[in-house]
């Protein structure tokens, strides 16, 4: 029993100390920080004291801009009307691109020996040559190309007409 009570005593002990030591840590904190706000006090009120013109001198020498409010609120409204201009030409910048991109590049069409119309008119609607592949057929049917179709690569472009599209696959 007088090992337990000896560990309990030693245990409490320790403790108190450990306390006493923290508690001793904050107040020297505590003492430093009422410090550091006695100086910041000291520094408020000679800033207090400094003049706007000052400030504004002291801010322009040290390479920096000032603005008054509205100047402020002009410049951002500036740059949200830039940000919206740029998104709108950047949108009209795909646009072109996607429109011109597709009139102006041409496409190979490979016609390889046994390839029937309904082959040719799918390839050429999958790469936005054509809009309607029943019209190519209907066309070629009418206009008797069907039967003269040659192997071979042909370059066709989306401008190009029916008329146009037949004649470069059958000579």
């Amino acid at each position: 029993m007088k090992p337990i009570v000896m560990s309990f005593s030693l245990g409490l002990l320790l403790s108190t100390v450990i306390i006493g030591v923290v508690y001793f840590i904050e107040m020297d904190n505590q003492a430093g920080a009422e410090t550091m706000s006695e100086k910041d006090s000291e520094l408020n009120n000679e800033e207090e004291a400094m003049t706007e013109d000052e400030a504004r001198a002291l801010l322009e020498e040290q390479d920096h801009v000032v603005l008054t409010s509205s100047e402020h609120e002009q410049l951002m409204n500036l740059e949200k009307d830039n940000a919206q201009l740029e998104d709108k030409i950047s949108q009209l910048e795909k646009g072109n691109e996607n429109s011109g991109s597709s009139q102006n590049v041409g496409y190979e069409l490979v016609i390889e020996q046994g390839m029937g119309l309904e082959e040719v008119a799918s390839q050429l609607q999958e790469e936005n040559i054509i809009e309607d592949q029943s019209k190519l057929k209907e066309y070629f049917r009418e206009n008797d190309y069907s039967r003269s179709i040659q192997t071979g690569s042909f370059i066709v472009t989306p401008n190009m007409s029916l008329d146009q599209i037949a004649i470069t696959m059958t000579n």
